[in-house]
C-alpha cells in the first residue's frame, strides 16, 4: 500500500473498531438485560443473538465498506425460498464472517450458526453473541473434541430448524498449499484444501439438511490474513454468489469435487479480470 493508504486505512480501522466497541457493546449489554427481565430462553433467546449478530454484522461491514472505497455485490436466486442448510464457503479474510452475516439474511436465512476456532470465543463482543446463539468453538488440537462440540451444537440447530455455517479449509487461505492436493489432483490455485471432518461431522448430524455452496471473490489473490492486512482490500470488489445442492449422500469426495469446481470458477474470473 502507499503511504497516504496506509494512513487512510489506519483511521478506517481506528472508526471501524471504536463505531464496533462503542455501539454495538451497549446494544448487546441492553439486549441482553430486555431478554433476562423478558424471560426469552431456549431456542428464541438463541434466535435473539443470531438476528442481533446479523443486524449489527450488516451495519459494521457497511460502515468498514464506505470508509474503504469497497463495493460488494450478492448473487443468489430470488425466486428460491431458503431452508435450513449446511453452509459452505471459502475463508480468505478477516472480512468473510461479516460478509456471510450479511449475505445470508438477504437470502432469507433467519438463523444461522458458526463452526469457528475456540480463540473466538475469548473476544469480549463476539465470543459471547456466538455462544448466545449457539456457534461451535473447536480446537485445532483436538480432533475427537471438535467434533463432539459440533456434533453436539450442530443437533441442537437441526431440532430448531437452524442452518450451521463451516470454512471447510480451517483457516484463511493466503498462497497455494504446495504440491499434490490431498485428493491427488493438481494443487489449488485459489483456495486451500478441504478437511471434510467437520462437515462430515455435520452432515451425519444434520443428514436432511440441503448444502449451500458460498463462493467469496475479492478480484484476484490478496493477503487478509490479519487484521493488519486489511487495508490490501481498499477499492476492492467482493462478489458474493450461492448455490444449493440437494446430494443427500454428500461426503469427503463430493466436498473435494465442489472445491475443485469452485477454485476453477476463482481463477477463471481473476483471468477475465
Amino acid at each position: 500500500m502507499s503511504f497516504l493508504k496506509t494512513i487512510w486505512f489506519a483511521i478506517a480501522l481506528a472508526l471501524t473498531l471504536i463505531f464496533t466497541t462503542v455501539f454495538v457493546g451497549a446494544s448487546l449489554f441492553g439486549c441482553m438485560i430486555i431478554w433476562k427481565l423478558t424471560g426469552v430462553k431456549g431456542a428464541n433467546l438463541r434466535r435473539c443473538y443470531t438476528r442481533f449478530i446479523f443486524r449489527w454484522s450488516k451495519r459494521i461491514l457497511a460502515v468498514f465498506c464506505e470508509l474503504m472505497c469497497i463495493t460488494t455485490v450478492f448473487r443468489f436466486h430470488r425466486g428460491l425460498s431458503f431452508s435450513p442448510a449446511i453452509i459452505i464457503a471459502n475463508h480468505q479474510s478477516l472480512v468473510d464472517i461479516l460478509v456471510l452475516n450479511a449475505f445470508l439474511p438477504a437470502m432469507g436465512c433467519t438463523d444461522a450458526r458458526w463452526v469457528m476456532k475456540d480463540s473466538l470465543g475469548m473476544a469480549p463482543l463476539v465470543g459471547r453473541a456466538c455462544r448466545g446463539q449457539g456457534s461451535a468453538f473447536i480446537s485445532r488440537g483436538d480432533r475427537a473434541g471438535s467434533e463432539r462440540i459440533i456434533r453436539e451444537k450442530a443437533t441442537l440447530a437441526r431440532n430448531e430448524s437452524a442452518s450451521m455455517v463451516i470454512f471447510p479449509e480451517g483457516t484463511r487461505f493466503v498462497a497455494p498449499a504446495e504440491g499434490p492436493a490431498p485428493d491427488g489432483g493438481p494443487a489449488y490455485q485459489r483456495l486451500l484444501p478441504p478437511r471434510p471432518s467437520g462437515f462430515m461431522t455435520l452432515k451425519r448430524a444434520m443428514p436432511t439438511h440441503d448444502l449451500l455452496i458460498v463462493t467469496i471473490d475479492y478480484g484476484g489473490r490478496i493477503a487478509a490474513k490479519s487484521i493488519f492486512q486489511l487495508g490490501n482490500l481498499f477499492g476492492r470488489t467482493i462478489f458474493v454468489s450461492s448455490e444449493r445442492d440437494y446430494a443427500p449422500r454428500a461426503d469427503s469426495a463430493w466436498l473435494n469435487s465442489r472445491w475443485r469446481e469452485m477454485d476453477k470458477r476463482l481463477v477463471r474470473r481473476t483471468q477475465e479480470d
